[in-house]
Parts: structure tokens; C-alpha cells; sequence
């Protein structure tokens, strides 16, 4: 199963167990739930564990019996459940007339009601991508109404999603890691947010590795060139007979720069007695690059 599949199956199962808000749960599995006439109403998922804990859920709230069908749609499997409620149609009636927000609506009894509701949400209407690929939790809301209260709801709950108008919805979204963090805790999906911030630690130090090769591979690459360039130098200066006129310190650098090419200026330093700063070694470096280039210079004209 996909990370999203996952993660609502653990969040179905937990459903199990629920003793109170029951009716925000129920009213949250029903934000894409449009009333056919005065009592009949459908919820539709994909996967079949959640499609039984509905059903259960909704038996207990509504006092119905709830007929579950298998409908395949371009390959996909679906459960579709159909029951009558003229109490929850006239309730989904009176959220699309703005007659109040969701809480007022549905009654929210408790602290926790806001938040088995959004549980209802998620399994209903939720997306939520891998961590190991991108980051990104989306609401599909089929209604621009019930978009605009359920985004109150997140705000009141202390979430700030996004809006974006897809082609058959609105989209609430987040995008920032700790945000989805944050709404897998509230809504309890603990397994799979220990997964995601698992293979959020992972990505960071497997980027933090990679940046320090590449910093360290770039290092190299330049001390490799430097050294080239200063041996390079050295040669022409041999070459033309002019190396033992240079200044004792600056013949003394040539020389261990040529007998040590793959040393680095850390350790060049240490070579000399005293010891060279790092920015007194450039200097006589920079000295000898500049006098071979003059030489080269002489030699043209």
C-alpha cells in the first residue's frame, strides 16, 4: 500500500475504540456527501478496511443499516455506501445554506470532537504523499462551501492550510513538513508519522553527506590545480636557468612545492622552519607564479 493508504488504515483502525465523538467523526467521513433526495446519502473510498469502520461508524451515529457496494471505475476499486438519514441529510443541507459553521451544525460536544472530525476528514477526503519523495497533505473538497468552512476548522484546530481550485474541487494544502507533522499528531497517525519524520532526518543527513563531498571534492579539485599551476611555474623558471635567482625563501618554497605536489598548504606550512602561515605561503606562491610569467613574458619579446 501507499504511504497515504497506510496511514489512514492505521487512523481506521483506531476508530474502533471510539467511545465519544462519534458524530463529528460520522459528519467528517460525509464532507463530500451530498444528499440525492431527503433522506439518501453515499460515502465512497478506495479501501476496503476504511469502508468497514465507516460503516460501523455510521450505523452507531445514524442508526441505519449501510449497504456496501464494489464499483470499479478505470481499474480502481471502490466501496461505496449507501444509507438513509433524514437527519444527517437536513444537517448536510443546512452546512451548503451557511446556516452555521461545522461545530454548530453538528454540535461539537467536547475538545476532541474538532479533532475526530477532522479524523473523518482525512479518511474521507485526504491525500498525503510519501516524505521520502516530497512533501504535501491536501483536502479534496468536491464544494467551495463546505471548502470554505472546513477551512475555519483547520484555522480554529490551529492549522493554516493553502487554497487552490483543482479541476473538480477546492484543495487544502500543506507543503512544509512540520506542518504535516503537526496534523498526523493531532489526528493521531503515530506510526506513520514516526515513519515520516524518520525518513525526514534520513533525506537531511543524506543531503548534509552529499554536500560535504562535493565540498570536499571541490576543495580538492582546486588544490590539485593550484599545485599543477605552481609546479607548472617552477618548470619554466627551471627551465630557464632562472630558478637559483630567486630569493633564498622563495627557492626554498619551490623546492618543497616540486618535491611535495600533492601535499596541501596545511601541510606545506609545517615544512618550513618555523612553520609559514597559510597567507605567508600564498604570498611567496603568488611570487614565484608571478616572476615565471614575467620570464615567459622576456621570452616572447
Amino acid at each position: 500500500m501507499s504511504f497515504c493508504e497506510n496511514a489512514k488504515e492505521e487512523l481506521s483502525l483506531q476508530q474502533r475504540k471510539l467511545t465519544c465523538c462519534k458524530k463529528a467523526f460520522a459528519y467528517g467521513l460525509l464532507i463530500n456527501t451530498f444528499p440525492e433526495d431527503e433522506a439518501s446519502l453515499a460515502f465512497e473510498t478506495e479501501q476496503e478496511c476504511v469502508s468497514k469502520d465507516a460503516a460501523l461508524a455510521i450505523k452507531e451515529q445514524f442508526g441505519r443499516e449501510v449497504q456496501i457496494k464494489e464499483r470499479n471505475r478505470i481499474g480502481h476499486l471502490r466501496y461505496v455506501l449507501s444509507f438513509d438519514s433524514r437527519s444527517g441529510a437536513e444537517n448536510l443541507r443546512k452546512i451548503d445554506r451557511e446556516e452555521g459553521s461545522f461545530s454548530s451544525v453538528i454540535g461539537f460536544r467536547c475538545e476532541s470532537c474538532r479533532m475526530h472530525f477532522l479524523k473523518g476528514v482525512f479518511l474521507a477526503a485526504a491525500s498525503v504523499s510519501d516524505p521520502m519523495k516530497s512533501y504535501h497533505l491536501e483536502f479534496h473538497i468536491k464544494d467551495a462551501t463546505r471548502a470554505k468552512l472546513l477551512f475555519a476548522e483547520l484555522r480554529e484546530a490551529g492549522f493554516s492550510p493553502k487554497i487552490a481550485n483543482r479541476k473538480n474541487s477546492v484543495g487544502l494544502y500543506f507543503k512544509e513538513s512540520g506542518a504535516i507533522e503537526d496534523i498526523l499528531t493531532y489526528i493521531g497517525v503515530s506510526k506513520m508519522l514516526f515513519e515520516c519524520m524518520n525518513d525526514k532526518i534520513l533525506r537531511e543527513i543524506r543531503n548534509d553527506t552529499n554536500r560535504r563531498a562535493n565540498c570536499e571534492t571541490g576543495n580538492i579539485a582546486k588544490s590539485v590545480s593550484s599545485s599543477q599551476e605552481i609546479i607548472a611555474a617552477i618548470k619554466k623558471l627551471e627551465e630557464a636557468g632562472l630558478l637559483a635567482a630567486l630569493p633564498d625563501e622563495l627557492c626554498e618554497t619551490a623546492k618543497l612545492r616540486r618535491e611535495n605536489p600533492e601535499a596541501s598548504l596545511s601541510e606545506m606550512c609545517l615544512m618550513f622552519s618555523p612553520p609559514l602561515s597559510k597567507s605567508g605561503l600564498n604570498h611567496r606562491l603568488s611570487k614565484i607564479k608571478k616572476f615565471a610569467a614575467e620570464c615567459e613574458k622576456i621570452s616572447d619579446e
